[in-house]
């Protein structure tokens, strides 16, 4: 075991309330010098790939005091249907830090559906198996993924999937893409995210604010909110 280095900052806009990590010369030297660590550690205990719905193995325990309790080297990344979460990602569950030792890519298609993740919110949790192993799991549920508690598993991200098929468009980012693929600007995690609530929401890389999907609608439980298919809070409208 050793000692992960504290070397994430986080950084607010005053303007926007977006949290931005931030990793001056220095810091990406700590990073790539721990990386490299967690990799030759790895390779030396033979750490093998997770199972089907998710993605795991790949990870050691860390004894971190003074370490943050969630850090990454950048934000997840996403194809249609996958989501990849990259090697030094730690996270702190139950009083351990375990961190990811290699790139995980998981393919949403094994999880859910077309038809069941359409225009909804997936939620990309880190949760300890039976044998002690991170896993890194997808799921709808808001709290904790099937099969496990708020005890061994932290919720660190999430995505928003497209309602509808979206045409041939020349120029256009989602071009081609179908009800249920992954919205490239909705991924979020602990770092990066909007003030509010994050669900139904992308972010604007060229205003620098994050905004709703969807016309918004209301609860009397959580108020307003950017969900598909709600009815549209017009002043006359009901829950």
């Amino acid at each position: 075991m050793f000692i992960l280095p504290n070397v994430q900052m986080t950084v607010v806009d005053k303007t926007t309330g977006n949290r931005q990590p931030v990793y001056p010369k220095t810091v990406v030297s700590a990073m790539s010098d721990f990386e490299a660590r967690v990799k030759e550690i790895a390779k030396s205990m033979d750490i093998g790939s997770g199972g089907s719905s998710g993605g795991g193995g790949g990870t050691i325990i860390i004894n971190g005091a003074g370490v943050t309790s969630y850090s990454r080297p950048k934000l997840f990344t996403t194809n249609k249907n996958t989501i990849t979460i990259y090697a030094g990602t730690t996270i702190l569950i139950n009083h351990k830090r375990y961190a990811a030792s290699k790139d995980i890519t998981i393919d949403i298609n094994s999880t859910y559906s077309f038809d069941e993740r359409n225009g909804k919110d997936v939620y990309i949790y880190a949760a300890i198996d039976t044998n002690g192993v991170m896993q890194f799991l997808i799921s709808l549920n808001s709290t904790t993924p099937n099969g496990y508690t708020a005890a061994n598993s932290r919720k660190i991200g999430g995505f928003h999937c497209l309602c509808d098929n979206v045409n041939v468009i020349d120029n256009h980012p989602l071009s081609g893409y179908v009800a249920g693929d992954i919205l490239p600007a909705s991924r979020w995690d602990l770092l990066f995210r909007p003030e509010s609530e994050p669900e139904g929401m992308v972010y604007d890389e060229y205003t620098n604010v994050w905004v709703d999907i969807y016309l918004a609608s209301y609860s009397s439980a959580n108020g307003l909110q950017s969900i598909y298919g709600a009815a549209t809070a017009d002043g006359g409208s009901t829950e």
